[in-house]
């Protein structure tokens, strides 16, 4: 044992971290999303609260075309590429809150809408 060391180390807590889809999610018009591709802030997809640290994004799984949606990890920003078909796609997202030197890191996963109409 080192001499000092008493084996007792500051215990972090746990992260506070909220996320809740928005139940209406996002609707994109056609005729935009045809002639280019459209990006979609997250914070209008799920209300995000509480997070200790930095907080990134991860695109789990989507229920239709996977390639047509990514996350931009610089903006924080869902991109839907340009002549996505029309409909609605859920798009499962991992939320991650990296924690401080007082916080754990803490994930969630959320389900959030994107409809192309």
């Amino acid at each position: 044992e080192i001499a000092g060391d008493q084996g007792q180390k500051a215990s972090k807590k746990n992260n506070s971290l909220k996320v809740k889809a928005r139940k209406k999610g996002v609707t994109l018009k056609y005729s935009k999303v045809r002639k280019k591709a459209q990006t979609v802030a997250i914070g209008k997809l799920a209300a995000i609260s509480k997070a200790k640290g930095k907080t990134t994004f991860k695109k789990l799984s989507v229920n239709r075309i996977s390639g047509n949606f990514k996350i931009d990890s610089k903006t924080n920003k869902i991109i839907v590429k340009k002549a996505t078909k029309k409909g609605l796609t859920k798009v499962k997202i991992r939320v991650k809150a990296a924690g401080n030197s007082s916080f754990k890191p803490a994930v969630k996963n959320v389900t959030v809408k994107i409809r192309v109409r």
